[in-house]
């Protein structure tokens, strides 16, 4: 079993994700906000489909992830990846200077006010038109659902989002990873 995992995250790593990271909208030349990096499993993914004339802003506040984050950057040479140290606080200090920003995985840590406070955030960076991608993990009916974000569903979560200012633009499905497996998830994408 052990290998079969170790297999999915290298071809993630080596092709799958940029191919999931294409698909879900990043473009060579991107400039993208991933807000609760961890340990990189997007941010490696990101980096290469962004390309050299793209940048990833991987914020992350976690010291074990941190490191993680940066030894998968130093072994897969993400060398367009920055990383943010966010010290546990939801605010970015940058301009609307981003075209895509994403929060996967990382919803369900925070009460509503803060995922307020977060979404102003996130629509503070980004350009005109510029996308949000959310991965809802952790909601209603998921396994782990936890906080008052485990008992929203899909629609409450869309609502919550459209009424911080953004626009709904589409729904992605697609085989990423989680908690160690690999399956279909869904993902929602708005623009600003």
């Amino acid at each position: 079993m052990a290998d079969k995992k170790e297999e999915n995250y290298r071809k993630w790593y080596l092709n799958d994700g940029r191919k999931f990271c294409l698909k879900a909208g990043i473009k060579p030349g991107t400039h993208v906000f991933e807000f609760g990096a961890g340990p990189g499993t997007y941010t490696v993914a990101l980096s290469q489909a962004a390309g050299n004339k793209g940048v990833i802003y991987a914020a992350e506040c976690d010291k074990e992830k941190l490191k993680e984050l940066k030894e998968k950057i130093k072994t897969y040479r993400a060398e367009n990846v920055r990383i943010y140290n966010t010290k546990g606080k939801i605010k970015a200090g940058f301009g609307e200077e981003f075209d895509f920003a994403l929060v996967y995985d990382t919803a369900h840590y925070f009460g509503k006010d803060d995922r307020k406070r977060l979404y102003k955030v996130i629509y503070g960076i980004l350009k005109k038109g510029g996308v949000f991608s959310l991965f809802p993990k952790h909601r209603l009916n998921d396994p782990g659902a936890s906080g008052d974000f485990g008992r929203m569903g899909w629609l409450q979560i869309k609502k919550e989002i459209l009424d911080s200012g953004f626009k709904y633009h589409k729904t992605v499905v697609s085989r990423i990873p989680h908690a160690g497996k690999f399956k279909n998830e869904k993902l929602m994408h708005f623009t600003k």
